[in-house]
């Protein structure tokens, strides 16, 4: 598998980082999440301090074996930079909207800042290595380590919730009004998803006038919706516009969606409707993981993988978090392929940011149990469990099929969808390509699965075959999937030193 080519920088150079004192100051000044931005912030200049203190004085060569670990760790700090610097801005209530409900984002990276210093640590130490990557592989270790920085977070984000309402109270807006009802939302999910749906999304409602539309915005057009760039509260966004005033999939995204938030899934900011529209505004993206695929294997034609091993695993880590969370929050996303997942592309540092979009055929596992209206095109990444017993490429999963199902399996249709994405993540080939349509449901059932290439480590090889098993319940959960895909990851970053 050949690979691309990406220049060579010093690894020492990573650490060439200092955070701003300005960025302190204004933390203590903006009402926004402002004890986790301290903590978290602390905690990445705590890191880098302790990465130059144990890389003083080392031989180039030695310096060298701390590569992908220092690029990683500086990539992490580059993302706590950003999601800092977003909560500071000075028009506070509008950073709100978008950020008050951070505090996946919060963890999630106060949790990479640890797990890579622990694993720079490791390296200098002798033995310490393989101990550590033998750790990883203790999902009991894994959760009590993140547990450790969730509690963290958690307490502070309780707090900078108390702060933030107890100013809002005091400001007469709308914005201030929905804000309210936002984290009062967010703050229980459980609740939400039992009250009616349909007024406790209001918070996220906005006037059709409050979003700033330019021509020739267009940038994308799916089957039941058009894409369009727009600014809403001064940021550049995604606007998903769909046909008619009460259209089924925009009230069932916006449902679905109001109050989730993590690093990894795409955010609803907010949404419009009138007596001729209704739309959802969302974080603007470059593009969707396949079209990123084939620009740069077309860019590259000798190319044989879109992604170097040690990024396609990142990649799929990425996902597998976003889909993790996504099933914690009992949503089954029934349709997960890589034009549902968006990035953005760091043409820098060649670093892919992945969030699972498109939640137009999502479901809430305890709401509903049905699987109809599935795309004709998706029988390519379909668990086979879905299909009926006809032939017929379009027709889709029979009644009998549905009720056959038991509820306690329908996140492992995600699973196997998943094993999809994978093998194109290393392969940058669609799954059966070569394969006529007709008939294919019936050769999947019969257990046919694209090869996995043999150049494949065996760790990852043998978790992929486990996701695209027939039989639902010897599929692993998104929480196991993300142990296993982090163990491998921080084995690539040191194969070299072991």
């Amino acid at each position: 598998m050949q690979e691309p080519k990406i220049p060579k920088v010093v690894p020492s150079a990573y650490l060439e980082f200092s955070t701003n004192s300005t960025m302190h100051i204004l933390i203590l000044i903006s009402p926004l999440n402002q004890l986790q931005c301290l903590y978290l912030l602390d905690k990445l200049c705590e890191t880098f301090n302790d990465a130059k203190a144990y890389i003083h004085g080392l031989s180039p060569q030695n310096i060298e074996r701390t590569h992908h670990t220092l690029e990683y760790l500086a990539r992490t700090a580059k993302e706590v930079e950003i999601l800092v610097g977003d909560c500071c801005d000075a028009k506070w209530i509008q950073a709100a909207m978008i950020f008050a409900n951070a505090k996946e984002h919060f963890a999630s990276l106060a949790f990479k800042l640890r797990l890579y210093m622990e694993l720079l640590q490791s390296i200098f130490e002798e033995g310490a290595t393989k101990e550590f990557l033998t750790k990883l592989q203790d999902q009991k270790w894994i959760d009590g380590v993140k547990d450790e920085e969730f509690h963290f977070i958690d307490e502070k984000a309780k707090e900078d919730r108390q702060r933030l309402l107890s100013r809002l109270i005091h400001v007469e807006s709308i914005d201030s009004e929905n804000l309210i009802r936002r984290l009062q939302i967010s703050s229980n999910r459980a609740t939400f998803l039992q009250d009616n749906a349909t007024s406790v999304i209001d918070a996220w409602k906005v006037e059709y006038k409050s979003i700033h539309r330019v021509p020739h915005g267009r940038i994308g057009k799916g089957s039941s919706a058009v894409v369009h760039k727009v600014k809403w509260l001064g940021k550049d966004s995604a606007e998903k516009c769909f046909i008619g005033p009460e259209n089924e999939h925009f009230r069932k995204e916006a449902s679905l969606l109001a109050g989730l938030s993590h690093p990894n899934i795409l955010p609803l900011f907010c949404y419009t409707t009138g007596d001729h529209h209704c739309s959802l505004v969302m974080e603007l993206m470059d593009e969707d993981l396949h079209s990123l695929m084939t620009r740069r294997l077309g860019n590259e034609e000798t190319l044989d993988a879109p992604f170097k091993l040690l990024e396609a695993v990142d990649i799929m880590l990425q996902v597998a978090e976003g889909m993790n969370y996504l099933h914690q929050n009992r949503v089954v996303h029934r349709d997960l392929k890589l034009m549902n997942i968006l990035v953005k592309y760091n043409e820098h540092d060649r670093h892919v940011y992945a969030k699972v979009a498109d939640f137009g055929r999502s479901r809430i596992k305890e709401l509903s149990c049905t699987y109809s209206n599935l795309p004709m095109g998706a029988t390519r990444w379909m668990a086979p469990e879905l299909f009926s017993d006809s032939e017929d490429h379009n027709v889709g999963p029979s009644s009998s099929s549905e009720s056959n199902l038991s509820l306690k399996y329908h996140f492992k249709v995600d699973i196997y969808s998943f094993r999809m994405v994978c093998y194109e993540i290393l392969t940058g080939c669609v799954p059966f390509f070569n394969i006529k349509m007709t008939g294919l449901r019936k050769r999947i059932k019969n257990g046919l699965r694209p090869d996995i290439p043999e150049q494949c480590p065996k760790q990852l090889a043998t978790l992929i075959q486990a996701c695209y098993h027939s039989n639902p319940t010897i599929r692993p959960s998104f929480c196991k999937i993300c142990v296993e895909l982090r163990h491998i990851m921080c084995s690539l970053m040191v194969d070299s030193v072991l």
